[in-house]
């Protein structure tokens, strides 16, 4: 008997500062994700903010005027892998209802965590 062994998807993303500091973190998400099912809801085609969707933040404590608190998505990939985060239609919803609200900015910013 062949077993059938559901494809999760791995969404590593990345905080970059003014100066080209990079910051790194990714989430497992159960089922199947691409980045076209993302890209219309991305602030630009690109740019998300990871508190807004439930994931964590990599803007650092340390700022300056320049910062924000835009992140990026590195890579979307199949694994096998335990889902360690929402399901791959959750987190689409959840980009499409920020997307619908314009993205807005955290009060007091994102920080890690």
């Amino acid at each position: 008997m062949e077993s059938t062994r559901q494809e999760n998807t791995e969404l590593k993303y990345l905080y970059r500062d003014a100066s080209n500091y990079k910051w790194f973190d990714s989430v497992i998400l159960s089922g199947h994700l691409t980045l076209d099912d993302l890209k219309k809801y991305l602030i630009d085609g690109e740019y998300f903010v990871p508190e807004l969707v439930g994931m964590r933040c990599l803007t650092p404590e340390m700022r300056n005027e320049d910062d924000h608190d835009w992140h990026e998505i590195v890579a979307l990939k199949p694994t096998s892998l335990a889902a360690n985060f929402l399901s791959a239609e959750e987190l689409v919803l959840k980009f499409k209802a920020q997307h619908l609200a314009g993205w807005p900015y955290l009060p007091k910013g994102c920080r890690f965590g």
